[in-house]
């Protein structure tokens, strides 16, 4: 199998693992004897006939180290043999000698320096090179090296006088592992452009093995339409297999009213779909884009539905083609016969005979040909970000394939004097000619609640949806040929209207603007700018006078004191957003109930209620009064 390997990678894969310790120096555990040391990871050798790592010495004492003895073990399964070599820190010491011994599992390794210096110290460092000679059962899987086993043995180093001293034996891992094999993915829309956020798996299984697949990792293609799996794995004995199951994916914001209108004039021979275009635009699956195909985007967009599976069994959002697929469906005259040449679903494939895959994908109802993931939107503002409403408000919708762009404007909002909000909605076509559109808005529910909607007089022509759902409102239209209206020129283009269900404890709410889409009279995409207003709701009546905002949470009452100069009767005024029973009780100053008024609030608004207490004895009484939203008492003086 061919490798590729990006910088980073090769500088990774040969600098820190290919030479397996050559250039390191090993820190030992303690300084209270000498040390032979294993290091942490070791990188083997591919299909090559041997893999070299290197084992080392530290002397962290004051003694001067003149000859050492020690025993390693290794994997006697996998390698068939093992030798010793001198390392880059004793190669240059002229006067030694070194010997070893190969049983079983293990070597004893002897290195003793043979000249007349009184003050030789073996050199920290990289000071053995041992040379592993892989077996017939390797398959670039192999156990690691070990300090101790089944046998024992005195390793010992010797100090200048000739005396034994113990030799520390240590161990940082001594694991094995592949060099990582780096492979590419290339994912494109049918128009060539990069497809982002494909999610692609690795799975990896022995070749001698028909168990089940280990998954390495997964994750999705990046802007560039690229995914690069590096994983130490050797194909010579290991399968490497890439998978992705498009039939779990959503649509990626390519479908929209302007496919159905598209679909719609394909129908009626308006227009003609080419190439990439039959393949997506015969949703059904019938062998001719039909008006069916044209009603299924519409239903679809009505119906708020995320997968074509939902409308059609077996059929989904994404579909594959290699490359020689992509070629014949680019020069397409005419749609498949999808009995001969479904469409495909899965990317499964062992890639250990190739250097890359490309597949090509395109979304099915896509008939402009938008691509998967091209309608890039891009944070204009954030409502309150980081404090609860955490979303974009009116994001752009920017095709990197479609330049020409209009907008949808919405001014700056606040509540109408009915308790009422409108939100006109104005398109500025920039040029173009507009002959689809669509466009939905999120709004809190505790606070709004949908009315209606208005259509200006060019898109009052159009055959249109309207889609409410909880919390949810969505239009969208296309021209109608039989009452040809296009939009050229700045238009109110529509207007949604909401009930405000409460003014109280809020002072801006944010609208979310979502599935922004439009195409021109031809039926091709459009980028969208946001609009220069945030979409956030201001609410003025926030912002209340004492005596109002008293009425909306509790109640006014008056004359206090409560005289014959208005016939003993006592008056409060309140506000109420909601239907709700009225209950005033009222209590003497030894808090005995003696007298309670009751009455059913049927209306909204501002309210005047009262009752009479002139059959009560002059003196100071306490009112309790309560409804669904408030529970209020009040002193009140009787002359």
């Amino acid at each position: 199998m061919k490798k590729l390997f990006t910088l980073l990678c090769a500088m990774v894969g040969f600098a820190s693992f290919a030479q397996n310790g050559k250039l390191e120096v090993l820190t030992a555990p303690n300084s209270s004897t000498p040390y032979i040391l294993v290091d942490t990871l070791f990188t083997l050798e591919d299909t090559s006939i041997t893999t070299d790592i290197y084992i080392h010495f530290a002397n962290p004492t004051a003694n001067d180290i003149k000859a050492i003895q020690f025993r390693l073990f290794y994997d006697n399964t996998k390698f068939s043999n093992a030798q010793m070599y001198w390392g880059p820190t004793a190669t240059p010491v002229a006067d030694k000698y070194g010997s070893y011994f190969l049983s079983g599992d293990y070597i004893n390794v002897i290195a003793t320096y043979t000249g007349t210096s009184s003050t030789f110290n073996w050199a920290d460092g990289a000071m053995f090179k041992l040379r592993l000679t892989h077996g017939a059962a390797y398959q670039g899987v192999v156990d690691s090296m070990a300090i101790a086993g089944s046998t024992s043995y005195s390793n010992l180093a010797t100090t200048g006088n000739g005396t034994d001293v113990t030799l520390g034996m240590y161990n940082y891992g001594g694991n094995f592992q592949m060099q990582p094999n780096t492979f590419p993915v290339h994912a494109r829309n049918m128009d060539g452009t990069d497809a982002q956020g494909v999610y692609f798996t690795a799975l990896k299984r022995l070749k001698t093995d028909s168990g089940n697949w280990t998954t390495i990792y997964t994750d999705s293609t990046d802007s560039d339409g690229m995914i690069t799996f590096s994983h130490p794995i050797d194909t010579a004995f290991w399968h490497l297999r890439l998978t992705a199951q498009t039939d779990t994916m959503t649509d990626g914001s390519a479908i929209s009213i302007v496919d159905a209108y598209k679909l719609a004039n394909a129908a009626s021979m308006q227009d003609t779909l080419t190439g990439v275009e039959l393949y997506e635009g015969d949703i059904n699956e019938s062998g001719t884009a039909t008006i069916s195909d044209a009603f299924a985007v519409f239903n679809r967009l009505a119906l708020g539905t995320g997968n074509w599976n939902q409308l059609f069994t077996g059929i989904y959002n994404v579909a594959v083609l290699w490359p020689s697929e992509y070629q014949a469906a680019v020069t397409a005259t005419s749609i498949p016969t999808w009995a001969q040449a479904p469409r495909v679903y899965t990317i499964d494939t062992i890639v250990n005979s190739l250097s890359t895959i490309e597949p090509y994908i395109y979304v099915i109802g896509d008939a402009t040909t938008t691509g998967y993931n091209n309608p890039a939107v891009l944070v204009g503002k954030m409502a309150n970000p980081g404090s609860g409403t955490d979303y974009i408000l009116d994001p752009a919708v920017y095709m990197s394939n479609k330049p020409d762009s209009i907008e949808f404007r919405i001014p700056k909002l606040t509540l109408a004097a009915d308790n009422y909000m409108d939100v006109p909605v104005t398109m500025y076509t920039f040029g173009n000619k507009v002959g689809a559109a669509q466009m939905g808005i999120e709004y809190d529910t505790a606070i709004f609640e949908f009315e209606s909607i208005t259509v200006g007089d060019a898109a009052a022509k159009w055959t249109s949806l309207l889609s409410v759902e909880s919390g949810r409102v969505f239009w969208a239209g296309h021209e109608d040929k039989m009452n040809p209206s296009v939009i050229e020129s700045m238009n109110n283009a529509f207007t949604f209207r909401f009930k405000v269900k409460s003014i109280l404890g809020w002072r801006t709410s944010p609208l979310k603007i979502v599935d922004k889409f439009a195409g021109d009279e031809n039926a091709y995409d459009l980028s969208v700018r946001p609009s220069p207003n945030d979409g956030s709701v201001i609410n003025g009546k926030a912002d209340l006078d004492p005596k109002t905002l008293e009425m909306m949470v509790g109640f006014i009452v008056y004359p206090n004191p409560v005289t014959a100069i208005t016939d003993h009767w006592v008056i409060f005024d309140f506000y109420t957003e909601d239907f709700s029973p009225l209950t005033a009780m009222v209590f003497n100053q030894e808090g005995i109930l003696v007298k309670t008024y009751q009455d059913n609030i049927t209306d909204t608004g501002f309210q005047t209620r009262g009752f009479y207490m002139g059959d009560l004895p002059t003196g100071v009484y306490f009112v309790r009064m309560v409804m669904n939203d408030r529970n209020k008492v009040y002193k009140l003086i009787k002359y």
